[in-house]
């Protein structure tokens, strides 16, 4: 299956990574938005490996890395990466794109 960023995912990966920069370094931001990646790569061979969610009337999983929660829909052929999302922060939070 093909993995699809959906932009306000985009923009959130981008928030995190601008994020890490500024309080760590370029470094260490670039090691988790490519750990971050990787994870959603390995969606395309096992979809079903996230824990379902539930949310409105479609059907979510969830993958966490690190402190990160990478919120996807399974579409077939297409796996639509929803958003990332700091478990750090309130959960209402994670409702902002579903």
């Amino acid at each position: 299956m093909r993995i699809i960023w959906t932009l306000p995912a985009k923009f959130y990966l981008r928030e995190i990574v601008d994020y890490y920069k500024e309080v760590a370094s370029v470094r260490v931001a670039n090691n988790l938005k490519n750990k971050l990646l990787r994870a959603t790569k390995k969606l395309s061979i096992l979809p079903d490996i996230g824990v379902p969610e539930e949310f409105d009337i479609h059907e979510y999983r969830s993958l966490i890395v690190d402190n990160y929660k990478i919120m996807y829909r399974v579409e077939p052929p297409y796996i639509y990466v929803i958003d990332v999302f700091d478990t750090r922060q309130n959960p209402e939070k994670i409702k902002r794109n579903l």
